[in-house]
């Protein structure tokens, strides 16, 4: 009876939540509304004006990313309660841009232990940047609890370094492991119909086998070691050690620990990794020295690089009869309208043909962080980019931390291709994917049966393995899909069939790599890649013209439905975790014709 009982109160309890849930949501819907003509009021608003002899706080949050996902800036996650969950990058450099040149602002304080995750070629546009800032002759600070591996990178490159003397500077190395799902998949009796172009296509490695492959292994190995190269050749560099010394602390750091009783603080001094062990009052009273101490707040006068990005755009903002198109295309490539963390194609095709209509865009950069996705979706966006250049305006890629696979197809037509040393691309190569649920239907007790006009209808059913002509035709397909991939960059990028292949292979390239193949035009950031539009344009004045896309009231309220039911269902989304993992990892899976050009290349800083 009590088991009964027990039953019963775990049921309603359950009903209990779903009707908070949907309360919450009631909540949420009328939140909205009021954000939005919030939004309106704060938007327009004048920033608060800029104090003389003020610290420049610049303070990543959450991941950088080349466009928020949420509209109104982030205002939306702010109202409800939620930290700002991601920073752009573009955002950040302009920042340090303007700073290094404006009189009020006498330094640089590096708030770091807010960013959350980072991609390497992100990282490395913000390195160059801080050390563009640091000949300005303007003094930068840089102080964390602890420091991640992504953070470490952006805080070497200060004047002072500062730890607390309870912290640490973890750093590892680099790495890039994944799930692999052959074993899980035999045992349910699925069978993944494979069929791929170019040997080191390795994105549906997980699905046909156990672990990596030797090529897949010998490519990863190989970007990898270039990234971890450059990441201790810039540590190095900016605090004066040999890159030896760099990799040492990585590879000994356990054994340090040891040997100093788990003092990892004393550690990353004696190493030569930090300046001095003090507290954050200690630090704040150091900066308020320079540039005063504000006494209503108990630190040091400042100014936040957001509140100080939207008043110095604001002052300098001006009408010019030139502008460059900047367009951000972020995430999978997926056919349609896209979700947050997709790049939907039909939507951003459409924003690319409003600015082809536009006569005062002289040019456009695009900013690819993605690992590709759907061929057709790519194909989409590289034939709208290809209808702008049409009409005698420059086409500029600015290629993030990933810009591989359906991410390079998009953009092998580009009059220049910018990229990082660190940036991930290429992966030429194409795959299709069908799974055969014949076995776990009929263990279920599940048959299939029927009539057909022909012997081919029904052939790329799910629920019967495919027959060798189907086999044979699908992948036909795929080998035409690379071909029209090779003939791409072939055409595109100006290089022989023979070293269009040589690059090819589904094999994906560190942005230094990718320049000596001809892949890439130019190693630079953003900031590099906007001028070459202008340069290539032949204007000098301009006015940057920014395309936002951000989602719907729908996709907002299913967001925020998601994040009730993981908050008040715990249990459920415990237990739904690893699903929604690998179901997520497969978003992508959308095209039309089967057929994909992705990559399995996330950044190996993604998190520490």
């Amino acid at each position: 009876m009590g088991e009964r009982r027990s039953l019963i109160g775990w049921f309603f309890g359950g009903i209990w939540k779903l009707f908070e849930v949907f309360r919450k949501l009631l909540i949420a819907l009328t939140l909205l509304i009021s954000v939005g003509l919030f939004a309106l009021l704060f938007l327009s608003a004048t920033p608060p004006a800029i104090e003389e002899n003020v610290a420049l706080v610049w303070a990543p949050q959450g991941a950088l990313v080349e466009q928020q996902s949420m509209p109104a800036g982030g205002v939306l996650p702010l109202l409800l309660g939620e930290a700002p969950p991601q920073t752009e990058v573009r955002d950040l450099l302009d920042a340090l841009h303007y700073a290094a040149n404006d009189n009020r602002i006498k330094m640089l304080y590096l708030k770091l232990d807010g960013l959350d995750s980072a991609g390497f070629g992100q990282l490395q546009s913000l390195t160059r940047a801080l050390e563009k800032f640091r000949k300005s002759g303007k003094k930068v600070i840089a102080f964390a609890p602890q420091y991640s591996q992504a953070q470490y990178l952006l805080a070497a490159q200060a004047d002072e370094l500062y730890l607390d003397p309870l912290g640490a500077v973890v750093v590892a190395g680099m790495s890039r492991h994944a799930f692999y799902y052959r074993e899980a998949l035999d045992k349910i009796g699925i069978e993944m119909q494979i069929f791929r172009a170019g040997t080191y296509k390795s994105a549906v490695e997980p699905f046909e086998r156990n672990d990596m492959s030797l090529e897949a292994g010998a490519a990863t190995r190989a970007w990898l070691d270039v990234l971890w190269r450059d990441y201790t050749r810039s540590v190095g560099a900016a605090r004066k050690l040999p890159p030896a010394d760099v990799h040492a602390y990585a590879e000994e750091l356990p054994e340090r620990s040891a040997a100093s009783g788990g003092d990892l603080a004393r550690v990353a001094l004696d190493a030569g990794l930090v300046d001095e062990l003090v507290p954050l009052h200690e630090v704040r009273r150091r900066v308020g020295a320079t540039v005063g101490m504000d006494d209503s707040h108990g630190s040091f006068r400042q100014v936040n690089f957001r509140n100080y990005l939207a008043r110095v755009r604001r002052e300098q903002r001006e009408e010019s009869p030139s502008r460059i198109g900047w367009l951000v295309v972020e995430g999978a490539l997926v056919d349609g309208e896209g979700d947050p963390g997709n790049a939907g194609a039909d939507a951003i095709a459409r924003s690319i043909d409003d600015l082809t209509r536009e006569k005062k865009l002289k040019a456009l950069v695009v900013r690819v962080n993605s690992p590709g996705g759907s061929v057709t979706a790519s194909e989409t966006l590289r034939r709208a980019l290809r209808r702008f250049a049409d009409t005698d305006r420059p086409v500029v890629i600015s290629m993030a931390a990933v810009a591989a696979s359906g991410g390079y197809w998009m953009s092998m037509d580009a009059d220049q291709i910018w990229g990082e040393a660190g940036t991930l691309t290429g992966s030429i190569g194409v795959f299709g994917m069908l799974p055969n649920l014949q076995e776990p239907l009929a263990r279920l007790g599940i048959h299939s049966d029927g009539v057909a006009t022909t012997d081919t209808a029904g052939d790329l059913r799910l629920d019967r393995p495919l027959t060798e002509e189907a086999k044979a035709a699908v992948q036909a397909v795929v080998n035409h899909s690379y071909q029209l991939f090779l003939d791409g960059v072939a055409e595109g990028r100006n290089l022989s069939e023979q070293a269009a292949r040589d690059a090819a292979e589904g094999r994906v390239w560190s942005g230094e790599d990718a320049l000596r193949l001809g892949l890439l035009d130019h190693l630079g950031g953003p900031q590099e890649a906007i001028a070459a539009a202008a340069d290539l344009a032949g204007i000098e004045a301009f006015r940057l013209e920014v395309v936002k896309t951000t989602p719907d009231l729908v996709t907002l309220m299913r967001r925020r439905f998601k994040l009730s039911l993981q908050s008040q269902l715990p249990w459920l989304a415990d237990w739904l975790q690893p699903v929604s993992q690998a179901l997520g990892s497969l978003n992508w899976l959308q095209d039309p014709r089967g057929i994909y050009a992705h990559c399995l290349c996330e950044t190996p800083l993604a998190r520490y």
